[in-house]
């Protein structure tokens, strides 16, 4: 599992099927300590590594109080579009 920082990474999820395949991204969360996992689906290792840096951006905003770049903000509303 190649770690990125101390509190985030990615790594493969264990396959027992082709429907399982994608990626995890393991990081703890800054206001509870507790491990969290999000499950990316299949999808490129570079997609992953996107959403995990954006995800590492979200913590040092919320750890730091400070505001979310415009990047992040608009990668939040793709999630948002995506999902609803």
């Amino acid at each position: 599992m190649p770690c990125i920082s101390n509190t985030t990474a990615v790594q493969t999820k264990p396959r027992t099927g082709a429907s399982l395949a994608g990626w995890r991204i393991l990081f703890v969360c800054p206001t509870t300590k507790k491990r969290r996992t999000i499950r990316t689906g299949k999808c490129a290792k570079k997609n992953a590594e996107t959403d995990l840096n954006m995800i590492e951006r979200l913590i040092e905003a919320r750890q730091h109080g400070s505001p979310l770049n415009g990047q992040t903000v608009e990668w939040l509303k793709g999630i948002r579009a995506h999902s609803a």
